[in-house]
């Protein structure tokens, strides 16, 4: 911390046994003007909370005992001449001050007159701001740092900068006037002071001896608050500025959070296309189907969840940007309106968002001056506003092309949509990845500009405008990210949930000679008195025949025993003996095998039952992936069926 050009407070005041304007005592004055010194200062002496001098008031009775003072006036404010010293003496400084002291000028030396109990940089900046000049001890040491800022801080204020010298000293770039320290009087202070900052001396003050009637040229320098827009009200001093500005910390929370949690989702739908692209390879379309039915229904609530976490993400968005200018940045490519509205333009929520997000990452950064409201815009960009840009766009183009692969083509192959099934997981699989590259992106992001803006803002506050930064909540973040978690299981439960294939339905088909059900979506066909009808579930097939027979006798056991042989040969191999059964309508028999070929993969458990009556014969074949599920709907379809006499 820099103390009177900033050696510290306590060297500072380790050096008050050598200066007189550092000791509280009378010595040098027996008339007691440090007694008017150590006095509490009346109110039209103190810094209002911006560091401006409230109206002054008519002095009391007990101030005129100060009279004795060379300048009665003079000693009516605050201060005349903010002191420090280039090289960081505080020794150095607490001449000067002594020395002007003694020619009746109010002075303010941060060893002396600060309170170790506030912030520093806020009351130099209030002192910067209640003087009329800066004075400015000049050393033989090499200049020191945090005097070089103050001395650029004033000048941004349009302070007069007095540099007071010893015989053979360097000058002072920049100085507005170059003083010997033999040669300080009260006419010659005043009448640099009177100069100011302008090169020029003011018309009907004469060069006065000892004063440099030609200062040292300075560069250019930027104004200590920033530019407003064309969009906001101007503001008469940076803590205007300042105090505009409203942490967005929480915000910010809110959204990383909101956005984690929908990262959770992603990488599950990414494990289930990963799960659904090797069951597509392995022909297994059962499979296939469930982890399509698994991905849809994780598809809805992610959906959800995404817009639900872009109300927190534009919320901060739109109050960081607006703090830009509360932080001292200048000529921002779009107002904070423009620059939040602009994600709900298509194509135009592409540029917006790369610019939009730049410009807060380079707008944030605690680097350059804070004097320099233009300073921001040498900053870097960061490479993470690109990462995210791009996931997020190529996620949603890779997604529209996946969802035209797998659009219905009824003149499509078994092959043909085996390997567009392949494709389809296989995308989705990166799809969501980069979808979730993109949101760690933004993560990262979101969190770094939260913490870059309050270091600028700290900065800005302190250095610029002169007053004590607001502290953001510190419960914000444990809130967003439990909020975050619940929200995450939320998601996932939901999806979870809503994933498992839909319930089959069944369809009762009634016809003068026999009733059964079969899944909804069946395939029909009637050809040459063959009447045949499939359908399926996603656990196995059902096949429904019958055939018309004439109205002769016939050899009930000699059909099915034919029957049965023709059909085995077919379907695989019998598992145990065939079990008869009679009824009013007929004979039949039941009969379990394994089947062969397989159908589907997985699918090793098949039954058969066979049935003649005097017009008709019927079958009824089942195939499918052992399991209770499949048992349940073989046993409805076996059990719906009933044959007329």
């Amino acid at each position: 911390m820099w103390w009177s050009g900033t050696t510290g407070l306590l060297s500072a005041r380790a050096a008050s046994a050598s200066s007189p304007s550092l000791r509280r005592s009378d010595e040098r004055w027996p008339g007691g003007w440090r007694r008017c010194a150590d006095r509490p200062l009346p109110r039209s002496q103190r810094l209002s909370k911006r560091g401006l001098r409230v109206s002054p008031l008519p002095l009391t009775k007990g101030q005129l005992s100060c009279a004795k003072l060379p300048s009665l006036r003079r000693f009516s404010m605050a201060a005349d001449l903010f002191v420090l010293s280039s090289s960081g003496d505080p020794a150095g400084a607490a001449r000067l001050a002594d020395a002007l002291a003694r020619l009746g000028f109010g002075t303010w030396l941060a060893a002396r007159d600060a309170d170790p109990r506030s912030d520093l940089d806020v009351q130099m900046v209030q002192a910067l701001r209640s003087v009329r000049a800066v004075a400015i001890s000049v050393d033989a040491g090499p200049a020191n740092a945090d005097a070089e800022r103050l001395f650029r801080q004033a000048k941004n204020m349009g302070l007069s900068l007095l540099a007071v010298t010893q015989p053979g000293a360097a000058p002072v770039a920049g100085a507005d006037a170059t003083i010997l320290f033999s040669g300080l009087t009260l006419e010659v202070v005043d009448a640099a002071m009177r100069q100011g900052s302008s090169p020029a001396t003011p018309a009907g003050i004469p060069p006065m001896p000892g004063v440099g009637s030609d200062p040292v040229p300075i560069p250019p320098v930027s104004v200590n608050y920033p530019r407003p827009g064309a969009a906001s009200s101007r503001a008469a001093t940076p803590a205007d500025y300042a105090e505009r500005y409203m942490p967005a910390d929480g915000r910010g929370y809110w959204a990383a959070a909101f956005i984690c949690a929908n990262m959770a989702s992603m990488l599950v739908q990414a494990k289930l296309a990963w799960d659904g692209y090797n069951a597509a390879k392995a022909s297994d379309m059962t499979a296939v189907a469930y982890h399509a039915y698994a991905s849809d229904g994780y598809v809805i609530w992610q959906v959800i969840g995404v817009l639900i976490a872009l109300l927190p993400f534009l919320m901060w968005f739109h109050q960081t940007y607006k703090n830009l200018e509360a932080t001292g940045v200048a000529d921002t490519p779009r107002t904070p309106g423009q620059a939040t509205g602009g994600f709900f333009i298509p194509l135009v929520n592409i540029v917006n968002a790369y610019s939009g997000l730049q410009t807060l990452w380079k707008g944030s950064s605690p680097a350059p001056d804070p004097h320099d409201p233009d300073g921001w815009k040498s900053v870097p960009g960061s490479f993470l506003v690109g990462i995210w840009v791009t996931g997020w766009v190529a996620s949603g183009i890779l997604e529209r092309f996946l969802s035209r692969l797998t659009a219905d083509d009824p003149n499509a192959s078994a092959e043909v949509m085996q390997s567009r099934l392949t494709a389809y997981f296989l995308g989705s699989v990166f799809s969501n990845l980069l979808a979730t590259a993109a949101g760690v992106a933004i993560v990262i992001l979101i969190l770094s500009i939260v913490k870059r803006q309050r270091l600028r803002y700290e900065r800005y506050a302190r250095e610029v405008a002169g007053i004590v930064p607001v502290t953001p909540s510190a419960a914000a973040w444990p809130i967003a990210a439990g909020a975050g978690s619940l929200f995450a299981i939320a998601i996932l439960g939901l999806g979870f949930m809503n994933a498992g294939a839909p319930a089959t339905v069944w369809k009762d088909v009634a016809d003068p000679g026999y009733q059964v059900s079969l899944p909804e979506d069946f395939d029909s066909t009637d050809e040459d008195g063959v009447e045949e009808k499939v359908g399926g579930t996603l656990t196995g097939s059902f096949d429904f025949v019958t055939i018309a027979q004439d109205t002769r006798p016939i050899d009930f056991d000699a059909m099915l025993e034919d029957y049965y042989g023709k059909t085995m040969v077919e379907l695989g191999e019998p598992q145990g003996e065939p079990v008869p059964f009679q009824n009013d309508a007929g004979k039949g028999i039941d009969i379990a095998f394994k089947p062969k070929p397989v159908l589907q993969p997985g699918w090793t458990e098949g039954h058969m039952r066979l049935f003649i009556t005097k017009s008709r014969f019927y079958y009824l074949v089942s195939q499918g992936k052992p399991g209770a599920e499949f048992a349940k709907d073989n046993e409805r379809f076996m059990a719906s069926f009933r044959p007329q006499p």
